[in-house]
């Protein structure tokens, strides 16, 4: 009888074992990484929208960019995506209008296993319009999840002209001035170059009291403007608005997008 009811208790326990559902797999939730190896030109400090940043990428028209990327995930990864565009507006401080083509990149490709190393060559268009540009790097991997995007700033400029022009402004002569709600300043200038302003422009932009970004106008020079043109903004600061100190950005570029910046401060008062 003892041997019976001790069969029949190993019989339950098999059973029991036997029944267990099996270990479900994680998620996969662990971010792919993206590493930039090496690249040629190297990316070192630039000035972007009147910033420094410390990955510019320096490229001329007619030339190329050779990057070295290495994915690695987890589990396994699934397509990187490269982006570049233009960044001729500050992406909402500026008009940005510009005439010219500008550089533009769509790349997505499949990339596979743990550990993927791919050499991508973006050549720059010779008719590419000069001025500062965003490249973008992406993945993701099987299960969706997305890395960290890297985000790289590429200023391309002409090798024919790389010599911005020269300005001097004749109103405001002095780098500060004060004047009172519902006066108007002039923002004029004379610019030289030592090519052509043929389709160059001007443009004039300001932060308020606030620190808040305005742009006030721009203007293109005549195609008949030869190496040296002329510009009158006018601004007018209306009865409501604040107090204050008002800092404008006076911004000149030639054909090839070389640029002078003028800095001014306008104090407005009662």
């Amino acid at each position: 009888m003892k041997n019976f009811a001790f069969l029949l208790l190993s019989i339950v326990l098999f059973s029991s074992c036997g029944d267990e559902a099996p270990e479900q797999e994680k998620p996969d939730t662990e971010k792919p990484v993206i590493t930039l190896i090496q690249s040629a030109p190297q990316y070192g400090k630039g000035t972007v929208c009147g910033h420094t940043e410390d990955r510019v990428f320096s490229v001329t028209t007619g030339g190329k960019l050779t990057l070295h990327f290495n994915f690695t995930d987890d589990v396994a990864l699934s397509q990187y995506k490269i982006d570049v565009h233009n960044n001729f507006d500050c992406h909402g401080h500026r008009s940005g209008l510009r005439r010219g083509t500008p550089w533009f990149v769509v790349r997505i490709k499949e990339a596979t296993g743990k550990d993927y190393k791919v050499v991508e060559e973006l050549e720059v268009p010779a008719d590419a319009t000069p001025g500062n540009y965003h490249l973008l790097l992406y993945a993701t991997d099987k299960a969706g999840t997305e890395a960290v995007p890297q985000v790289y700033s590429v200023h391309v400029s002409n090798p024919t002209d790389t010599t911005p022009p020269q300005l001097t402004m004749t109103s405001p002569t002095a780098e500060t001035v004060t004047v009172k709600r519902g006066s108007t300043v002039p923002f004029s200038g004379t610019v030289t170059d030592a090519v052509s302003l043929n389709e160059g422009r001007v443009e004039i932009s300001y932060s308020d009291p606030a620190n808040q970004p305005f742009t006030v106008d721009q203007q293109f020079f005549p195609a008949t403007a030869g190496t040296q043109a002329t510009f009158s903004i006018p601004f007018t600061f209306a009865t409501y608005m604040p107090t204050g100190e008002y800092k404008f950005t006076v911004e000149v570029f030639d054909t090839k997008n070389n640029k002078v910046t003028k800095k001014l401060k306008v104090v407005v008062e009662p």
